[in-house]
C-alpha cells in the first residue's frame, strides 16, 4: 500500500490528475517513481496526439501535443523556466541570483528561455509523429528521470520546498539514481526503443544532470525546485532530439 500511496503522491505532484495527493515528504521518499509518472503522462498525451497527427496538419497537431503536455502537468515547470531564465541573466553573487529566481516578476531572460523551449519542443513532434506515443512516453520518462538525478546530485538550499526534495534524495543518492534509472530504461525498452538508443538516452540525461548540478551549485550555491523543474523541460527536448537523431522511432 505504501508503494501505491507513493505513486499517487507523485502523480498528484507532477500532474493535475486527482490521484489523492500526499505531502512533499512522501513525494520525495518515492521520487524514484517519477519515471512511472512520466510514462503515464506520455500515455495520457500520446493517445490524443496519435489522432491529432492522423487528422490534422503536422504543425497544428504539434501545438495540440505541447498544449496537452502543458495542461496535464499544470504549467508548473514552464513557470520554473521563466524564473530560471531571469536568474541566469544576473551577474552578481549567488544570493542575488537566488533573489531573482524567487522574484514573482519576469523579464526577458525567462521569457526568451520559455519561448525557445516551447518552440524547439513543438518542432520535434512532427518528425516523430509516426511513433508519437512511444516517443512521448520515452521523452517523459527520461524527463522525469532527469529531475530525480539533478535533485540527487545537487546541494539543498537551507529553505524552500525544493530543499525538502533535494535533502531526501541526498540521504540515499545511490538508491534514487539506480532505481529511477532502472525504471526509465525498462519503460523505454518496453516502448520498443532500440537498446543502443536507450543507452544513449540514459547517458545523455546522466551527463546533463551532472553538468547542470555542478553549474547550478557553482552559480547559486544550491539546487532548487525551479532548477529541477526547468531541467525536466530541457531534458525532454534532449530526449526527443536523441530519438530523432539516432532514429529510435
Amino acid at each position: 500500500m505504501s508503494l501505491i500511496r507513493g505513486l499517487r503522491a507523485v502523480l498528484s505532484f507532477l500532474t493535475i490528475v486527482p490521484a489523492g495527493g500526499g505531502t512533499l515528504e512522501e513525494v520525495a521518499r518515492h521520487a524514484y517513481l517519477f519515471p512511472v509518472a512520466g510514462a503515464l503522462i506520455g500515455l495520457i498525451c500520446g493517445i490524443p496526439a496519435f489522432f491529432a497527427f492522423r487528422y490534422l496538419p503536422g504543425a497544428v497537431a504539434s501545438w495540440v501535443v505541447i498544449s496537452l503536455l502543458a495542461l496535464v502537468t499544470g504549467l508548473t515547470h514552464l513557470d520554473s523556466l521563466l524564473d530560471l531564465g531571469d536568474a541566469l541573466m544576473v551577474r552578481g553573487t549567488a544570493e542575488r541570483r537566488l533573489q531573482v529566481l524567487h522574484d514573482r516578476c519576469h523579464g526577458i531572460g525567462g521569457t526568451a528561455l520559455l519561448i525557445i523551449s516551447i518552440g524547439v519542443t513543438q518542432s520535434l513532434f512532427a518528425p516523430l509523429s509516426r511513433a508519437i506515443i512511444p516517443a512521448l512516453v520515452t521523452a517523459e520518462v527520461f524527463s522525469k528521470l532527469s529531475m530525480v538525478l539533478l535533485g540527487a546530485m545537487g546541494r539543498p538550499h537551507s529553505t524552500g520546498l525544493g530543499s525538502v526534495f533535494v535533502s531526501q534524495l541526498a540521504r540515499n543518492r545511490p538508491f534514487y539514481i539506480a532505481a529511477s534509472s532502472a525504471i526509465a530504461v525498462a519503460v523505454a525498452l518496453l516502448s520498443l526503443v532500440p537498446p543502443p538508443a536507450v543507452i544513449i538516452l540514459l547517458g545523455t540525461v546522466l551527463a546533463l544532470s551532472l553538468l547542470l548540478s555542478r553549474r547550478f551549485v557553482r552559480m547559486f550555491g544550491c539546487v532548487t525546485g525551479d532548477m529541477i523543474g526547468s531541467h525536466g523541460e530541457l531534458c525532454r527536448i534532449a530526449s526527443l532530439l536523441v530519438m530523432l537523431v539516432v532514429g529510435a522511432q
